[in-house]
């Protein structure tokens, strides 16, 4: 890599920090959160004119790399910040939710697919498309809404990250359609699950002898330093193991808050955490999303869209409530969590871009997905803080 490139990759990075900071800062002026400002913004870079003056191939790339290391960081931090005692409490209602809330839209999704006139393949890709949370969403949400910890948005992570195990298993057999050697690799699956089980059990002894060492030794950026690798290993593991890297991202912080609990309060190493992610990382998260979408299949398809777009709300939404008569929660409740699950993100755009690639699903169909994750993960916020404003004891 030439000098030059590398000085545009920079002055490209520091374009695409520079909006998004100042789309937070605006969100923040108007009382939303500053996550929805960054996505808002980024939506800017990905104006056809702007996206191809400002950013090149290379500089891209760097972005996606970014955008993923978000994701896996995200999920880290919600292994570090989940109430475990509280999902435990909620356990019935969190299983019903993540089925519900996965199976219903999928089935729509799929019935939706075949009245366009896609075929079953095509349809089924639609279906899981339209079925998966975007966990990296909710969680920033939650955050910036200090919410995390409510029963509630314990319920909406967990639930989003059963969601997001669906996805897997699905993407699995989408695999299996775009590759040859796909079968073999489902057939695997169960081999490869017991290998990371078991590599999450010898994690589980050894981090927390390794935590209490550097400790004792008063060694605070090392402890932040095997935070950080903790996260980045079992990420690694489990992608490789065919189990998506966030999975592992969220058992890390699972093993490393309980590590915190047996020795000290886990607060300071979870600041620096959130410190990092949301002051450099996850605004590529957002940029990234956001340059997936083609601008003029607004106007090329804007039935597709509009059909495509409504399906995933209405799915998401239906699927939650369809758990009343087996839940406690409230209507007003079960509403509220379908539209904090009803944004789309990260691995549903893994999904279409895989079964782009393989030429499975049309263009058309791809740019109405990202559009659909685009919209939906812009609407949710202002919805849920409406709800919040109204409902102030809603999330408890």
């Amino acid at each position: 890599m030439t000098n030059q490139n590398k000085m545009t990759i920079l002055l490209t990075i520091t374009i695409a920090l520079f909006v998004t900071f100042v789309g937070s800062r605006v969100a923040s002026y108007f009382k939303y959160p500053p996550i929805l400002g960054q996505f808002i913004a980024s939506l800017l870079l990905a104006i056809p004119i702007v996206k191809t003056t400002v950013f090149t191939k290379e500089s891209l790339e760097v972005i996606k790399i970014f955008s993923e290391l978000a994701v896996i960081f995200l999920l880290l931090l919600t292994g570090l910040k989940s109430n475990v005692e509280r999902i435990n409490q909620s356990k019935k209602d969190v299983i019903l939710i993540a089925a519900f809330g996965f199976l219903t839209p999928m089935i729509l999704g799929i019935a939706v697919g075949l009245l366009l006139g896609f075929n079953l393949t095509v349809s089924f890709i639609l279906g899981v498309s339209l079925s998966i949370t975007a966990e990296g969403t909710n969680l920033a949400i939650l955050l910036q809404l200090k919410k995390l910890r409510t029963k509630v948005g314990s319920i909406v992570i967990s639930a989003g990250m059963i969601n997001d195990v669906f996805g897997v298993i699905f993407l699995s057999f989408i695999l299996v359609l775009a590759h040859k050697n796909g079968l073999e690799s489902l057939a695997l699956f169960p081999v490869k699950l017991i290998a990371f089980i078991g590599i999450i059990w010898i994690a589980s002894i050894l981090i927390p002898k390794a935590l209490r060492y550097l400790e004792e030794q008063k060694k605070e950026v090392a402890m932040f330093n095997l935070v950080i690798l903790v996260a980045l290993m079992l990420a690694i593991l489990s992608e490789l193991l065919s189990l998506s890297s966030i999975v592992g991202a969220f058992i890390a912080g699972v093993i490393l808050q309980n590590s915190f609990e047996l020795k000290r309060d886990e607060k300071h190493e979870e600041h620096e955490i959130e410190t990092l992610l949301f002051g450099i990382i996850i605004p590529f998260f957002f940029i990234n999303i956001a340059l997936n979408f083609d601008f003029t299949s607004l106007t090329d398809y804007p039935l597709l869209i509009l059909i495509v777009l409504v399906t995933a709300i209405v799915g998401k939404l239906l699927g939650v409530l369809l758990t009343k008569p087996f839940t406690k929660l409230k209507w007003k409740k079960l509403y509220l969590i379908g539209w904090e699950m009803n944004s789309r993100g990260m691995i549903e755009l893994i999904i279409a871009n895989i079964a782009l690639t393989a030429g499975l699903i049309s263009t058309p169909l791809y740019s109405a997905i990202v559009f659909t994750a685009i919209v939906t993960s812009l609407i949710s916020p202002f919805i849920i803080r409406g709800m919040i404003k109204r409902h102030p004891r809603i999330m408890g």
